[in-house]
Parts: C-alpha cells; structure tokens; sequence
C-alpha cells in the first residue's frame, strides 16, 4: 500500500533500549513497514543504499502489518522479533525483504537456520505466538502516529511526505542535518526563478506525451516543471541533466525544499507567490 503519509508527530519516541536502531549519528529516519508490501521493500532499499553511501543517520524500524492485504506480514514480524531475542534482528530484517515473495512458514525457519539462530527455540516462539504483543505495540504506535499504510515515514519524530526513493530520502536527511544554504550549495548563482508559477498544470513532458506522475519539481534556472524520481520518467532530473541546470524546488503543498544535483544537498530558498 502506497499511501504513507503521517499527520501528526510520533507516538511514542524512539528509545533505544525498546526500538529497533541501527546507527549511532546524524538525524532519525523511522519507518513504520510491512515485510509483505513491495513499496515498505523500495524504502528499504533506499536505506540500505544510504547506509553503503555513509550518509550519517540513524535507522529505526517499527512493525505496521497490513494483515487484511498481506496474510504473511504478521507472521514474518514475528519472525523478526522471534531473530531479535536471540540477537539477530537486523539479519533476518534484511533477509525478510530480500525474499519478500517467500514467506510461508518453512521459508521462515529456512531463513532462521540461515542466519544461525536456535530453529527450535525458534519455531516454539512463532507456535506460541510470543512476539504478538511488541508487533501489536509497533501497530497501536503506528495508528497513533497519524499511520494510514506503509510504508510511513517520519524523520527526528516529524512526518516525511516526500518520496521513499532513495535521492529524495538523502535530500530530506540532507536538509534535517541543519545545513546553511551557503554552507551547503556552491551554485546558488545559477538561480533565475524568483518566484512560485501562478499555476501549476503538471509535468511539462508527461503532459506532452500523455505520460503521469507523482510529485513536480521546479527547474530554478528557466522554470520547467518536471516529474519526480518517483515518477515513471523522472523528467526533472532529465531535464537537470540535459540542460546542466543543477536546482529544483519541490512544488508539493507545503514543502519549500531545494536540491543542487552537483553538491548533492537540501536547503531552503525563498520565493515569492503561491503555486496553485
């Protein structure tokens, strides 16, 4: 399920000593998923991409099965926890989402012998249902968060209502770190918009050749709408490239983002007018 968007702050904070956390600096990426949903599995693709970059946060994640779509999400969260009193959360979180389209309970105990834990101890925990309560804890977070699908994202306990693609995911990590505009992005010359398009019909090349798309974003150099990363066609970026126009603005209610493609980093510039 793709709806992912939060509505209010997170309930409760994280806490290391309860929470699932791999990192030790830098802002809180917190993803409440689903083991079974192929867009929680596209998220954390993006984080482990980050994390091999060594983009600096850290990670958390919170159980929100989505049983009524996913029959095996449940159990494969108990499976984790099952992994995790025997200290092996992490790997069998990994494993879950690379064989994402086996679930069923022997690829369960397939996957708990892979990664060295006690199969019997194993397979009695998921029997006796052990792990139910913290997985029904992770979802009562979940909903008290403002959570309506997976997966939901929320970045230092604030809700993220960007893209869990893995640009967009550093852009907003980028921007959370606090970076100065002058600090962080050497081509702020190259900036000929002022100000916010009085209407915004959509992605100028979708619309061209009858394509759709996700999010817009706002070429700061000549003005051009293009499609997001997250879109079929990703036009901003294509036109960022072709044209070496390095800054966009997102043009998605209330969000007032930059990015420089060259210096790879989020800040904030001022315009003027109301995109509609």
């Amino acid at each position: 399920m793709s709806t992912r968007e939060a509505s209010q702050a997170l309930v409760p904070e994280v806490e290391e000593a309860r929470d699932h956390v791999r990192g030790s600096r830098g802002p809180t990426l917190l993803i409440f998923g689903d083991y079974e949903c192929p867009y929680t599995r596209i998220a954390h693709r993006s984080v482990k991409s980050l994390e091999a970059e060594g983009v600096p946060f850290r990670f958390v994640f919170r159980h929100f099965p989505l049983v009524e779509i996913h029959p095996h999400a449940l159990a494969a969260a108990e499976a984790s926890e099952a992994a995790a009193t025997q200290g092996r959360f992490w790997p069998m979180h990994d494993l879950l989402f690379r064989r994402q389209n086996a679930l069923e309970g022997a690829d369960l105990e397939r996957y708990a012998e892979e990664i060295g834990l006690d199969v019997e101890r194993f397979r009695r925990e998921l029997a006796d249902h052990v792990h139910l309560d913290r997985v029904e804890a992770d979802r009562s977070s979940a909903l008290a968060s403002g959570a309506a699908g997976t997966p939901t994202i929320f970045v230092d306990g604030v809700p993220y209502r960007g893209s869990y693609e893995r640009a967009e995911l550093r852009r907003a990590l980028s921007r959370w770190r606090g970076e100065r505009v002058t600090d962080a992005c050497a081509h702020l010359d190259t900036i000929r918009v002022t100000s916010l398009p009085a209407s915004v019909p959509g992605c100028e090349d979708c619309l061209r050749i009858g394509g759709w798309w996700v999010h817009l974003r706002l070429c700061l150099r000549c003005g051009h709408i293009g499609c997001c990363d997250s879109s079929p066609n990703r036009h901003a970026t294509a036109h960022a490239r072709s044209t070496e126009h390095p800054i966009i603005r997102s043009l998605e209610p209330g969000e007032d983002w930059c990015w420089c493609y060259e210096d790879e980093v989020t800040f904030r510039v001022d315009l003027t007018g109301t995109a509609s």
